[in-house]
C-alpha cells in the first residue's frame, strides 16, 4: 500500500463505532421457538417449471376453435400441395414427350 491511498487511512485510523457481536441468548432462544420456516415449503407437490401458458385463443382470432379442433383441420393439409404439384410436374412431362415425339417424326 502506498503512504497515500485511501486503503492506508482506513486500516491505521482508530474505529468509530465499537461493534459487539456476541449472541444474545434470549434473541437466539426466540429465533428458534418461533414459527416462521427457515425455507418456505413448496406451494404444491410439482411446482417447478412447467409447460408456456397457451392463452384461450391459442393465436387465434375469436378464440372458439379449440387445439383439437385446429389439428383436425390442419391434418393432411401438405398432402393436397403435395398432389397438385406432382400432377403438374407430370403433366409438364407429358408435353415435354410428346413435343420430343413430334420433332422425331
Amino acid at each position: 500500500m502506498t503512504a497515500n491511498s485511501p486503503a492506508e487511512r482506513l486500516v491505521t485510523g482508530d474505529p468509530k463505532i465499537e461493534a459487539d457481536f456476541t449472541v444474545r441468548p434470549d434473541i437466539a432462544k426466540a429465533k428458534k421457538e418461533s414459527e416462521t420456516p427457515k425455507y418456505v415449503p413448496a406451494p404444491t407437490a410439482d411446482w417447478g417449471p412447467m409447460q408456456r401458458a397457451k392463452g384461450a385463443g391459442l393465436g387465434m382470432a375469436g378464440g372458439e376453435e379449440s387445439a383439437k379442433d385446429k389439428r383436425a383441420a390442419n391434418q393432411g393439409k401438405n398432402k393436397g400441395k403435395k398432389r397438385a404439384r406432382e400432377e403438374a410436374e407430370g403433366k409438364e412431362a407429358e408435353g415435354k414427350e410428346e413435343a420430343a415425339g413430334a420433332d422425331k417424326a
